[in-house]
C-alpha cells in the first residue's frame, strides 16, 4: 500500500512546489521594485531639462552681450503669476524701431546671442529670455512649451509696453516654437511667427526620442514613467498637442521650418501641421536634422528669414 507521503500525493506535490512559488514571488516583488524605481527616475528625467548650457552664442561665457554697433544690450526681468522672475535681454537700434523680434529657445538651450545680433543688424529691435530652468532663469522643471506659454505671454506684454506702436514677430525653435503655439490667444495677433521644428504632440515626441535609442517594442515600458510624470507635474499628454493650435493662426503670418533628416520631429508631423492650416508655407531644409537652422542653414536660410521679416514688419 502507498503511504500518505508517497510520490504523486497532493500534499507531497504541494511541498515540492512551495520553494518554486516562493522564488516566483520574490522575482515578481523584485521586478516590481525595479520597475517602480525605473518609473520614479524616468519621470524625473522627463520633467528635468538637460544640464544648463554654460555658454551664449558660442562666446564661451555666460556674461550678457554688450553692444552691436551703436546698439546696447540691456537686461530686464519678466514676472510670472507664480512669482518667478525670468531674465530678459533686449536691444534696439532706435527709440522707435522698424519692428521687433522676440526669440524663444528650445529645451536645453538659452537665449541666442548670434540671433540677437542678426536681428539687430537688420535694423529691428530684439528681445530674448531664458525659459524657466534654463540658462540664468530660476526653476528646476520644464513644461515642454506648455508651461512656457505663460512666459511667451509675459514677454509679449513686456515688449508691447516698451514699443506700443511697433510690429512684432515671434521666432521660436523646437520647445520655443511649441510655446508660441500654445500662447495662440496672443501670438496669433502678431505680424508673424517663425516656427522651427515644433513637435506635433508630446506623446509622439517622447516616442520618437525613445525609438532613436531603443527598439519600438520596448516603448510600452515607458507608460509608467510617463503616467507618474503626468501626476507629478499636472501636465497631461492629451493636452500637450501643438498641432491642434496651428489652425488658430493666419497662414500668411506663419513660416514653418523642418529638417529633412529630423528624427525627433518627423516628416509626417510636419505634414500634419500643413494639413491643419491650409496654405501654410513650409520649408524643408535638406541634409539637416533637429538642428539650429540659423547656424546650420547657411546664408540662404538667413536670407529667407530676412525676407519674411521685411514682409511682416514693413508698414
Amino acid at each position: 500500500m502507498l503511504g500518505p507521503m508517497d510520490a504523486g500525493s497532493p500534499k507531497l506535490e504541494d511541498q515540492q512546489l512551495r520553494p518554486h512559488w516562493r522564488s516566483l514571488r520574490r522575482l515578481i516583488l523584485g521586478m516590481s521594485i525595479l520597475y517602480g524605481l525605473f518609473c520614479l527616475v524616468g519621470s524625473e528625467l522627463l520633467l528635468t531639462p538637460p544640464p544648463r548650457v554654460p555658454t551664449v552664442g558660442g562666446s564661451g561665457d555666460r556674461r550678457s552681450p554688450d553692444r552691436v554697433g551703436s546698439a546696447e544690450f540691456h537686461v530686464d526681468e519678466v514676472h510670472l503669476p507664480e512669482g518667478l522672475r525670468l531674465p530678459l535681454w533686449w536691444a534696439s537700434p532706435s527709440a522707435e524701431p522698424a519692428g521687433c523680434v522676440m526669440l524663444f529657445h528650445g529645451r536645453g538651450g538659452v537665449y541666442a546671442e548670434d540671433r540677437m545680433r542678426f536681428v539687430l543688424a537688420s535694423g529691428r529691435a530684439v528681445v530674448a529670455l531664458d525659459f524657466r530652468a534654463h540658462g540664468q532663469a530660476p526653476g528646476d522643471s520644464s513644461g515642454f512649451g506648455y508651461t512656457e506659454q505663460e512666459e511667451v505671454r509675459a514677454t509679449l506684454a513686456w515688449t508691447r509696453q516698451r514699443w506700443p506702436r511697433t510690429r512684432i514677430v515671434a521666432w521660436g525653435r523646437s520647445m520655443g516654437a511649441a510655446a508660441i503655439l500654445f500662447a495662440a490667444d496672443r501670438t496669433r495677433e502678431l505680424a508673424g511667427v517663425i516656427l522651427e521644428s515644433p513637435y506635433s504632440s508630446l506623446e509622439r515626441a517622447l516616442r520618437n526620442r525613445f525609438e532613436m535609442h531603443f527598439p519600438s517594442w520596448l516603448y510600452p515600458l515607458c507608460q509608467g514613467p510617463v503616467l507618474l510624470g503626468e501626476i507629478r507635474s499636472g501636465l497631461w499628454l492629451d493636452r500637450i498637442q501643438p498641432v491642434r493650435q496651428i489652425s488658430r493662426f493666419r497662414a500668411d503670418r506663419v513660416l514653418l521650418v523642418q529638417g529633412a533628416l529630423d528624427q525627433r520631429v518627423q516628416q509626417d508631423e510636419y505634414e500634419g501641421f500643413l494639413a491643419a492650416l491650409p496654405g501654410l508655407p513650409g520649408v524643408v531644409l535638406k541634409g539637416l536634422g533637429h538642428a539650429d537652422f540659423f547656424r546650420s542653414g547657411g546664408d540662404s536660410y538667413r536670407a529667407r528669414i530676412l525676407g519674411r521679416l521685411s514682409e511682416w514688419l514693413t508698414p
